[in-house]
């Protein structure tokens, strides 16, 4: 059966959101709906935090930052900020988060500095409203917004002179780590935008960074040797949950751009599926072999 690009497309989004379900949080209103949304509002598990946190603490580098793209109520934010504090010697570092619910946007802003166990620095939280573009991030004069724990306090609220909750742009520069839990088609669809943010950031340009994505992968397409693959238990739903890490340098920027010719391809080794070589990646074609694996349409 044949489907129109635009019809394969909702019928993805449609199995996607059936798949991952539409939990409410536990504390606190659940975003209102948002046209714009990446994915059903389903936060992590409770039980798996503190696992996720570690992975995301040791992956962030000496004075970098953490951006979680879709960051709803920001849990995973107080969760990395809670596993810095309990190490003797470390700071909590830099917590940015981005959500296209503005409601969201503020409730995050508000459990991050109030309900924060440890108390998240003045200064160490911000999250702003961006529409899934990456480009706006409440840049635009009338955009929903931003809020900082600490607006005082906060040198990305300073950069503009005045402070202002609403830098004009991410600081990509400082983000060493991207967290997603979106849905498999999202996270075909921001792929190739994460990996040109983080690899246009400016020096070191050679600097790998990295993007950790619960439960869905970002592609079989990208090479097995830049991902590992873990397995988090989750106790309460009795289910292994996979988290992704995965590591973008120059390579993989190619890949992304169809830039990398079939000798670096290969010296890349077997791709996630361990099928063959890595291909150039091409998002609407993985779109549609993803539906058709999951409904077995042709």
């Amino acid at each position: 059966m044949a489907i129109p690009r635009r019809g394969l497309l909702d019928e993805l989004r449609s199995v996607t959101r059936a798949a991952t379900g539409a939990a409410t949080p536990s504390k606190g209103p659940a975003p209102a709906g948002n046209a714009n949304d990446l994915a059903p509002y389903t936060p992590a598990s409770d039980a798996l935090l503190g696992d996720i946190a570690k992975v995301v603490y040791e992956a962030l580098q000496p004075g970098s930052a953490l951006l979680d793209f879709g960051c709803g109520d920001g849990r995973v934010l107080r969760a990395v900020a809670k596993h810095a504090g309990a190490l003797a010697g470390h700071d909590v570092p830099h917590l940015l988060g981005v959500e296209s619910d503005p409601q969201a946007v503020a409730h995050a802003v508000d459990l991050l500095g109030r309900q924060a166990d440890p108390p998240v620095p003045a200064g160490r939280a911000h999250v702003w409203w961006d529409d899934g573009s990456l480009d706006r991030a409440s840049a635009e004069e009338g955009a929903p917004g931003a809020g900082c724990v600490g607006l005082g306090a906060c040198s990305l609220c300073q950069a503009g002179g005045a402070p202002s909750p609403t830098p004009a742009r991410l600081p990509w520069s400082q983000i060493s780590v991207v967290f997603v839990y979106l849905s498999p088609k999202s996270n075909l669809q921001i792929r190739e935008r994460l990996v040109a943010r983080l690899l246009g950031a400016g020096p070191p340009a050679d600097r790998a960074r990295t993007i950790v994505s619960l439960r869905f992968g970002l592609g079989d397409r990208w090479p097995a040797s830049h991902v590992r693959t873990l397995a988090l238990i989750d106790p309460v739903a009795g289910e292994k949950v996979p988290l992704y890490v995965y590591t973008v340098d120059p390579a993989i920027g190619r890949l992304s751009t169809g830039q990398a010719s079939p000798e670096e391809l290969l010296a890349l080794g077997p791709a996630v599926d361990g099928a063959a070589a890595p291909r150039n990646w091409n998002a609407e074609d993985e779109q549609r072999e993803l539906l058709q694996r999951v409904l077995g349409v042709q």
